[in-house]
């Protein structure tokens, strides 16, 4: 083969090989702008932007919840001091007079006497009975020939039984005393004893349980 035809050969492998390569090129780029044209943005998808809307709601529905139920278990919880009922005179009385606080009682006559106690001032005596450590009788003894006056006994009155008022039910002489069965205010009986002849009162006895 001539020289001729070996260039004629190699300028048509050239142009054959050039041609292919434009014809690449130009479907590359017929392509590049179709799909520039054509591509748009990817848009987000509806539930992308719901969702953290969503959550935000609801992270404000439980914390709103949350508070508003501490509130209102704070309120419950807050309740007003309870106040104090005073107690029955029937559980407070009867009591002993303030003189007796600081005398020591006869340890004889409690031998003798179970359940009581005697205490002696210069002119009375204090005959106490107590049942399971609570005093539930007291009994006032003059030791004097002048009895004991009405203020004496309604001071005292009101110191062992909590208040002075009083009403005789039942009168009956025995011997040389008079004997007054009452009640009192709150709800003691009385037991009375007057001299016949003048009326003075020579002892008595307030209670919560019967008078013996």
């Amino acid at each position: 083969m001539s020289r001729i035809e070996d260039a004629l050969l190699e300028a048509a492998r050239v142009r054959k090989a050039k041609g292919q390569s434009s014809s690449v090129n130009e479907a590359q780029a017929d392509v590049a702008p179709a799909a520039s044209a054509g591509s748009k943005a990817p848009e987000k998808k509806p539930f992308r932007i719901f969702l953290p809307t969503a959550v935000g709601a609801m992270l404000l529905l439980l914390f709103g919840g949350a508070y508003l139920y501490q509130g209102s278990h704070n309120r419950s919880v807050a309740r007003p001091e309870p106040v104090a009922t005073p107690q029955p005179a029937s559980e407070r009385y009867p009591q002993l007079p303030a003189v007796l606080v600081h005398t020591t009682p006869d340890p004889v006559y409690s031998r003798t006497h179970p359940g009581w106690e005697r205490f002696r001032t210069e002119k009375l005596e204090y005959r106490v009975f107590r049942k399971k450590n609570t005093v539930q009788a007291v009994q006032v003894i003059s030791l004097t020939e002048h009895g004991i006056s009405h203020g004496l006994f309604n001071s005292l009155l009101v110191e062992i039984a909590g208040g002075d008022n009083y009403r005789i039910n039942s009168a009956e002489k025995k011997e040389e005393f008079i004997m007054e069965k009452g009640t009192g205010e709150n709800g003691h009986e009385l037991l009375i004893y007057r001299k016949a002849s003048n009326g003075q009162i020579k002892g008595f006895v307030a209670s919560f349980t019967k008078p013996h």
